[in-house]
């Protein structure tokens, strides 16, 4: 009996206005995409956030209203301080496509997923004390680690970025700062790299007009071949797949 309730509760059906087909929308998506954002979990909450809006596209009949409904919460839950707003932005509330909403909400989604490091900094920067010593900027544990994040989000899109450049930039020894950045947001300094030019290729590949291996290059990688081997394995698709499936959706 329990397993078939959870089943029953998987997809929920919304009336919309007359005229319009009801909507079949599954509200563990939504708890998933929040769960990702709340991890700091970059690519879930990319990858939840494209499975939503993939169900959304495969119902052209249903009512916008409900659509818009559903895409206005999603911007909630990307920052909890948004509940606040008066009024939805502009581009929820009057969107040119489902397209254009799925473009608005990517657009911001990184942004709001590392805005929630405030979590993983709480009490540092606090902590942190001005370095008497002249010429080079010390920096504390966190405060290094930080800067570090913000470099990468800056220049992922340069072929020389590595743990080497970065130990350099906060003037701690490449080992120390990648135990300590892993320490501080669970993911080696490697693979956050790799996760940021992945989140930016997903952006670009929206653009029909920009060629895999403009984009390819555009993020850093080497080449279109492994921007495809690496985009395959975080995103489970080919990104010339990824285009057709999710650029298409354009009206």
């Amino acid at each position: 009996m329990g397993e078939n309730n959870e089943e029953k509760r998987e997809a929920a059906l919304f009336e919309g206005r007359e005229g319009y087909a009801p909507l079949a929308f599954d509200f563990a998506a939504l708890n998933r995409f929040f769960s990702a954002i709340t991890r700091r979990d970059r690519m879930g909450a990319w990858n939840a956030l494209h499975g939503i809006f993939e169900t959304l596209s495969a119902q052209p009949e249903a009512d916008p209203d409900l659509v818009r409904s559903v895409c206005c919460v999603l911007w909630c839950l990307e920052d909890p301080d948004r509940r606040d707003h008066a009024a939805f932005p502009e581009p929820l509330r009057r969107p040119e496509s489902l397209s254009a909403m799925q473009r608005f909400l990517l657009a911001q989604l990184p942004s709001s997923v590392m805005g929630h490091r405030s979590v993983m900094w709480e009490g540092t920067q606090e902590r942190q004390r001005p370095s008497p010593g002249p010429g080079r900027a010390q920096q504390s544990g966190g405060g290094a680690a930080e800067r570090a994040v913000q470099i990468i989000q800056e220049r992922y899109g340069d072929k020389d970025l590595t743990v080497g450049y970065l130990a350099k930039r906060v003037y701690l020894t490449p080992t120390y700062l990648s135990g300590l950045f892993k320490k501080r947001t669970g993911k080696t300094i490697r693979q956050y790299i790799t996760e940021v030019r992945i989140e930016r290729s997903m952006e670009l590949l929206m653009n029909k007009q920009l060629k895999i291996s403009r984009v390819a290059e555009t993020v850093g990688f080497s080449s279109a071949d492994y921007l495809s081997k690496v985009f395959k394995r975080y995103v489970g698709m080919l990104p010339t797949e990824y285009r057709d499936r999710y650029a298409s959706w354009e009206n």
